[in-house]
């Protein structure tokens, strides 16, 4: 077997890795002053904070494809909610991880907040209230759609949110005041995209991005406010050769970011007002079998973490110059323990990471000048293989999610 078969065919496996699990997950919170997108909100900005009761809705929400059919509503006991990673070694895999695309947000008309995880082994959107560091189950729906669900991502005000499935198809979502879901534009796809597999909007809205890893692309979409219609913006990123893993818009919605795999990281500044993307950055992975697939920040958007399998944690810092520059003592971690899921802590500016194949989720203190030193890891059993992680409506909680694609707390030793 040639070298480029054997490529090829690792790709492909880390590619049914992530999507037939838990495909997607939406968090949407309900918070004070707090607007987001993207991967989680309060993890991403560090502002986030919830005095509101959740309430939980009883209908059972309407799936991706067509109105869906939801079943009966069962109450979780679990103490606190996760969300699941994203791309790359973040994302779902075949066994046991999940893919984090929308932001944490508010339903429009609602104190709840909610949690909603796109399940590809089941062809389900479980929706999941969030209060006090519990969690529980508002319903299941069924995705009745001729493929599996592989990624979501919701508008900030929390009115509409968007499920891509495995045919192509991209369906629009309205979000009720109790967190359930209806069919958009009469469960017609609103757009159609080569093997989706990740799902990521800006701060404002207005832009979409939807990326293929088969494809190696991205391709970019202007929201219509009201309808929620999707429209191909008039150019869309082009990018170094790769497999997308995850695209990740900077907290200020200044900077984009897509991590592709063996193919490492490209950036582009972003103009929300136009949706334009400048002049592509290129970061090499470190090393020739270095695959990067995991992206965040912290909340000023001053650090880019990346998570590079065979690697550990890079870090490079993106303010106040042209170009990004690899912060001292990069990589962080270890290459055994490099990182399915990444999110910032509200509370403490902290780093949390997860790794699956390891059931730990390890804490790292971000230092003045970007660069990370481990406090905590955990290693219970009640965290078995964390694929994803988000924050709960506080800031303080991490909430983890695994292969049963049902979020629970996290055991950190500092929480």
């Amino acid at each position: 077997m040639d070298l480029p078969q054997m490529q090829s065919q690792t790709l492909a496996r880390i590619t049914r890795r992530r999507l037939v699990p838990l495909c997607a997950v939406a968090v949407f919170l309900s918070v004070a002053g707090c607007k987001g997108f993207f991967v989680p909100l309060c993890q991403e900005y560090n502002t986030c904070t919830s005095t509101t009761t959740p309430t939980t809705g009883t209908t059972p929400a309407t799936g991706a494809t067509s109105p869906t059919t939801g079943t009966t509503p069962t109450t979780g006991t679990t103490s606190t909610t996760a969300t699941t990673g994203t791309t790359g070694m973040t994302t779902g895999t075949t066994t046991s991880t999940t893919s984090t695309t929308g932001s944490p947000i508010a339903p429009s008309g609602s104190n709840a907040s909610f949690v909603y995880v796109s399940n590809a082994n089941s062809g389900t959107v479980g929706t999941f209230a969030i209060s006090s560091g519990k969690v529980t189950s508002v319903a299941r729906s069924t995705v009745k759609a001729p493929a599996y669900p592989t990624a979501i991502s919701a508008t900030p005000d929390g009115k509409l949110m968007y499920l891509a499935t495995s045919d192509g198809a991209v369906y629009l979502k309205t979000i009720a005041g109790n967190g359930n879901l209806q069919a958009g534009n009469s469960g017609v796809p609103v757009a159609n995209v080569t093997h989706p597999t990740w799902m990521s909007m800006d701060r404002t809205g207005k832009w979409l991005f939807v990326a293929s890893s088969v494809a190696g692309s991205v391709q970019e979409f202007q929201i219509e406010a009201v309808t929620g219609a999707l429209h191909p913006a008039s150019k869309s990123p082009t990018l170094d050769p790769g497999n997308p893993a995850e695209v990740y818009m900077t907290p200020d919605n200044h900077e984009l970011f897509i991590a592709l795999g063996k193919g490492g990281v490209d950036a582009f500044p972003f103009d929300a007002t136009t949706g334009a993307v400048g002049t592509r950055q290129h970061i090499a992975p470190l090393h020739s079998n270095s695959v990067d697939t995991v992206l965040t920040s912290d909340s000023a958007s001053r650090n880019l973490y990346v998570s590079e399998a065979n690697t550990g944690i890079r870090a490079f810092s993106i303010d106040g110059g042209p170009t990004l520059q690899e912060i001292s003592g990069s990589p962080f971690g270890s290459r055994q323990n490099v990182p399915t899921s990444m999110v910032i802590k509200a509370a403490s500016g902290d780093l949390v990471a997860a790794n699956s194949a390891a059931n730990a989720i390890t804490q790292y203190a971000i230092h003045a000048d970007g660069a990370l030193t481990a406090v905590s890891r955990s290693t219970s059993s009640a965290d078995s293989s964390p694929d994803a992680l988000i924050l709960d409506q506080t800031g303080r909680n991490v909430l983890s999610v695994s292969k049963d694609a049902v979020p629970k707390v996290a055991h950190l030793p500092s929480q």
